[in-house]
């Protein structure tokens, strides 16, 4: 009888070099799928520290600026890189300085509003109020991340924009067109003499008096008086 040994088939050389190509083909995949993954959040990282600094810095500015009585500089029609208000009577600047934005109080120390991880530039404050209106300020400055490594996904850069006007001021002008019995500022601002607030138009003519309609807003509360006017 003749007896026949069946050999154990092993790996032959082009059957270990595919699967280590294989193999490696998965690992690589793998490793970019979480470079991608550490990269997209390295990014998301960066772009949320900007503009959170961002944010809140131009939220101090305009709020700020909303409280204050009176803006000291840029003056109305001018344009500066720091902003000095006056508010409860101190005086407050906004300024940049080795591309950090801060904020200074009377004669207390500076205050950073940014911090190392990002580089402020171009902060500018331009006084656009008109004469006789509101201080208005519009705001702008350029955030951008620290990139030490010179890493893509370190590199954010964003402008920031915004504007604030004075809101006491506002307050005092509608209070001021409030005031009871002004007619006579009034008449003499159009060019009359005199001036006076009477119960209707009528009692303007029979004093020889001119009635003038715009200027009836300045005696409200007091029954619907109007204005009267003469020379």
């Amino acid at each position: 009888m003749n007896y026949y040994f069946k050999k154990d088939k092993g790996f032959t050389l082009v059957e270990l070099i595919l699967y280590v190509v294989i193999a490696g083909v998965v690992l690589l995949v793998i490793s970019i799928f979480f470079m991608n993954l550490v990269t997209s959040r390295i990014k998301n990282e960066t772009v949320s520290e900007v503009e959170f600094q961002g944010t809140q810095v131009l939220q101090m500015i305009t709020q700020n600026i909303r409280n204050a009585e009176e803006v000291s500089s840029p003056i109305k029609g001018e344009t500066s890189s720091s902003l000095a208000i006056i508010k409860e009577g101190e005086n407050i600047t906004f300024g940049l300085d080795d591309g950090v934005i801060y904020i200074q109080e009377a004669s207390g120390d500076p205050v950073n509003l940014t911090n190392k991880r990002v580089l402020a530039s171009s902060l500018l404050f331009e006084n656009v109020g008109k004469e006789n209106a509101p201080e208005s300020i519009r705001i702008s400055f350029t955030l951008s991340r620290v990139n030490h490594t010179g890493r893509s996904e370190y590199s954010f850069v964003k402008s920031f924009l915004g504007s604030s006007s004075l809101r006491t001021t506002i307050a005092e002008e509608e209070e001021e067109e409030e005031v009871i019995d002004n007619c006579h500022d009034y008449c003499i601002s159009i060019g009359y003499s005199e001036g006076v607030c009477r119960q209707n138009s009528n009692r303007c003519d029979s004093n020889d008096e001119i009635h003038e309609t715009d200027g009836d807003g300045f005696c409200p509360g007091t029954g619907g008086q109007n204005v009267c006017c003469c020379n």
